[in-house]
């Protein structure tokens, strides 16, 4: 039986080229099957928690089928449950390709301590897949939850539209207003979601003050919708709404709102992107019939691994084959190791045994010598040592004293955290598909548990087909290749090929103590509800938690990681050469008195690399002409201005021309790159400037102050005269009249 499993696993591995093309969500009739839902191993066994992610998907399921008009629908659910849960009376399946860490939705601890705002981890741009949803058990358990954000499974469809399609969040809480023809406006899609904005950080809510100097409401301003809506979008706004079941279209969007959604998708609605992705492209017809979900339960139990090594013509070399050999030894580590070993060692030859293994600490202390002894052996000419051994925690030295013949050693060491409690500093490396030139994109994800690490030192190592390795540093900065900037997630573009063949990637990651520092994580975040207006009164919902700055900023001392990132393909005939400029994403606009001034960060002639040739800007007071119809939008003069490298800072000032810059007056901007071949970038980001000229102060003579205080002094005297004359008059009145009774 494990025979016929393990020929199955190869056999799937030859079929696909790599298990890894063969895993994930699949469209098939509508339905999106092998969703993989995984409970971290760490969660305790809860079986409320596998009800409610049923009954979350299923009502997701109806809701995600109307809110795309009816073309999809959750058809099949996988639950991966940790492998110490007692599988009960329930039916439970073993794993084939399934994993946790290449679930679709992982159910896990927060990343941030109080935090459990749901969220999906995206790497690439607009259209673009991400790496997963993140619910924690709290929120899928917590029935308060739906207060902040909603139903569940509206949230669930709100981060499975990041996930699987790419798109973004139409609010912005760094951005919550912005100034459109002279009146604030909520940041927002659509325009016609109502609701109220209040200053309620007292405890009670009034109206908003607005700032003299940029006309936009204070910090203290939050946007609290009306409970009951006219409009049916969004749901990448608010999802909480009861009355919004749709997502922006052309029609409804607002490409002027200053969110995410527009800087990443060009302005085009969420609805745009959705109906355009591949699962809408190949599936065009509505569907009518069920859209209840069916679920399996999976458990990992006794694994079988088969390593395959490729000995084709493929290969070419003994080089690459030795090289195969060792990583087939380094994930053989990973399957074997016990929870007492810390390292194993591999020798071509008997004499081994005469080997020691010698650990210094950073003060150059020798603290133990451990002969190696074998535990394995095929043949003779192979041997497997194993280190029985514990080291305290700290940056360590080894060294492999071989008294014996000369012979080739090959040596793994791995690691445990000192405290389970703390999670492991990991990597995942991912390289993208093929772009419109050839070139691809190295991802790197450095992470603790699930809160990003900033500031690491990351390095990509590439063999090549012919020459020699290279290595490329990448970066997190958000220039060229990477998206956001400290997000965790460092990355590089990749191009140059020096032939055809097969090329393998392995990412390299330091971290120096006191330098690298883990952060909260930032992606896709569901719209957390501050309140709700309802008959022109607002209910507050508590607080957002806050962040404890120690959490953001924990120091994690020293740490080195590799990770193989895999291999890719290069066929025949699929070479590119000609790379053009990358897309300028941090264009920026200002007004100083009269003068605009733009700033941008240099792109490369070749992507991220060289400087380009030129610069082409243009401007337009309406925002649809520079995406739609650049060439025909009124052309700003550079030829004064001589590109930098990439990475440099490029400033230029100019006063518009033919253009009034007077109160009310928007000029949006945009430029592409080009390199000495003419090639052009994509169009920037689009950079707009308002002009907004606070009302003039009322000056009052100097003195007035005074003689108005003194005024104000003269009044209230006459009336408290006033008032005590009549007093008096009224009781002499009584009095009066009190005698002529008497007489």
């Amino acid at each position: 039986m494990r025979f016929q499993k393990a020929f199955v696993l190869v056999l799937s591995y030859l079929l696909c080229g790599s298990i890894l093309k063969c895993i994930g969500v699949k469209l098939e009739n509508n339905g999106y099957r092998d969703i993989v839902i995984a409970i971290n191993p760490n969660i305790q066994h809860n079986e409320q928690l596998i009800q409610n992610i049923q009954e979350i998907v299923t009502v997701a399921s109806s809701y995600l089928h109307r809110a795309t008009k009816g073309r999809v629908y959750f058809a099949d659910v996988k639950i991966l449950l940790p492998v110490t849960w007692p599988v009960g009376s329930h039916v439970v399946q073993r794993l084939t390709t399934e994993s946790y860490r290449k679930a679709d939705v992982i159910i896990a601890e927060p990343n941030v301590k109080n935090r459990d705002e749901p969220y999906t981890l995206q790497y690439g741009g607009c259209g673009e897949k991400g790496r997963y949803i993140h619910f924690t058990p709290n929120f899928i358990l917590d029935s308060s939850q739906v207060s902040f954000y909603g139903p569940k499974d509206r949230v669930f469809v709100h981060e499975w539209a990041h996930l699987r399609w790419g798109v973004f969040n139409e609010y912005n809480e760094l951005v919550p207003f912005y100034l459109f023809n002279g009146k604030s406006e909520v940041t927002r899609c659509s325009k016609e979601i109502g609701g109220r904005p209040a200053d309620c950080s007292g405890g009670s809510c009034s109206a908003c003050e607005t700032d003299p100097t940029s006309g936009l409401p204070k910090g203290d301003c939050e946007f609290y919708p009306d409970s009951k809506q006219t409009a049916s979008s969004s749901i990448m706004f608010i999802q909480g709404l009861s009355d919004v079941t749709e997502f922006c279209d052309d029609k409804t969007h607002n490409p002027d709102a200053p969110n995410m959604q527009n800087k990443m998708c060009n302005f085009r609605s969420t609805w745009d992107v959705i109906s355009k992705s591949e699962d809408f492209r190949n599936n065009p017809s509505p569907y009518s019939g069920s859209v209840i979900p069916t679920f399996t339960l999976l458990q990992a139990k006794h694994r079988v691994v088969c390593l395959v090594l490729d000995v084709s013509g493929s290969m070419n070399s003994e080089n690459r084959m030795n090289r195969l050999r060792q990583a087939a030894e380094i994930f053989l580590l990973q399957i074997i190791e016990t929870k007492s070993q810390v390292g194993i060692v591999t020798f071509n030859s008997a004499a081994a045994i005469q080997s020691h293994l010698k650990m210094i600490d950073n003060e150059g202390v020798r603290h133990q010598l451990v002969q190696l002894l074998p535990t394995t052996a095929d043949g003779g000419t192979n041997i497997c040592a194993g280190v029985q051994a514990g080291f305290q925690a700290g940056t360590w030295n080894y060294a492999i004293l071989n008294p014996g013949s000369e012979q080739v050693i090959r040596v793994i060491m791995t690691s445990r955290a000192a405290d389970e409690k703390v999670p492991l500093v990991t990597v995942d490396v991912h390289i993208s598909e093929k772009d419109s030139v050839g070139g691809r994109t190295i991802y790197a994800e450095v992470s603790q548990g699930f809160s990003p690490i900033l500031f690491a030192n990351v390095t990509v190592i590439i063999e090549q087909p012919t020459g020699p390795t290279i290595e490329q540093e990448l970066s997190d900065d958000g220039l060229g290749a990477d998206v956001f900037k400290n997000d965790g997630i460092y990355t590089k573009y990749f191009y140059k090929y020096s032939g055809y063949g097969r090329y393998n990637f392995k990412v390299r990651v330091w971290g120096k103590e006191g330098k690298a520092k883990t952060a909260i994580q930032t992606g896709g975040h569901s719209f957390y509800i501050p309140g709700y207006t309802e008959n022109g009164k607002i209910k507050l919902n508590p607080p957002k938690p806050s962040v404890n700055v120690d959490d953001l900023e924990a120091d994690i001392g020293d740490f080195n990681r590799v990770k193989s990132g895999g291999a890719i393909s290069v066929a025949e005939g699929t070479l590119n050469v000609d790379i053009p400029p990358c897309k300028i994403t941090d264009l920026q606009a200002t007004l100083a008195q009269n003068k605009v001034v733009l700033e941008w960060t240099a792109p490369g002639e070749d992507y991220d690399e060289g400087a380009v040739s030129r610069y082409e800007m243009r401007k337009s007071d309406h925002l649809l002409q520079l995406r739609d119809n650049f060439t025909a939008a009124a052309l700003v003069n550079l030829t004064n201005l001589n590109p930098r490298p990439f990475g440099s800072r490029e400033t230029f000032t100019f006063v518009p021309e033919n253009t009034e810059l007077q109160n009310g007056t928007t000029l949006y901007f945009a430029l592409c790159a080009y390199d000495k071949q003419e090639q052009s970038s994509e169009m920037s980001n689009v950079a707009k400037v308002y002009v907004f000229v606070p009302a003039p102060l009322v000056e009052h003579p100097k003195g007035s102050s005074v003689w108005k205080v003194i005024w104000i002094m003269i009044v209230v005297a006459i009336l408290v005269c006033l008032i005590i004359g009549i007093v008096n008059y009224l009781v002499q009145k009584k009095c009066i009249s009190r005698t002529f009774a008497l007489v």
